[in-house]
């Protein structure tokens, strides 16, 4: 795992997601509670994606 997270250049979280906590954000993308959200891009990663 040490050797997945490197070549990813590290994880500042310091662990992958498992799956269960990215189906939680698809359940609730998809769920009445997101229907204001519109056309968002959600990175579920941990922090390895520098956004700005």
């Amino acid at each position: 795992m040490t050797l997945l997270l490197d070549s990813l250049g590290g994880v500042p979280d310091g662990r992958l997601a498992p799956v269960e906590e990215i189906a939680e954000v698809v359940g609730f993308l998809v769920s009445d509670a997101a229907g204001s959200v519109l056309g968002e891009e959600v990175t579920v990663d941990g922090g390895t994606v520098k956004t700005t």
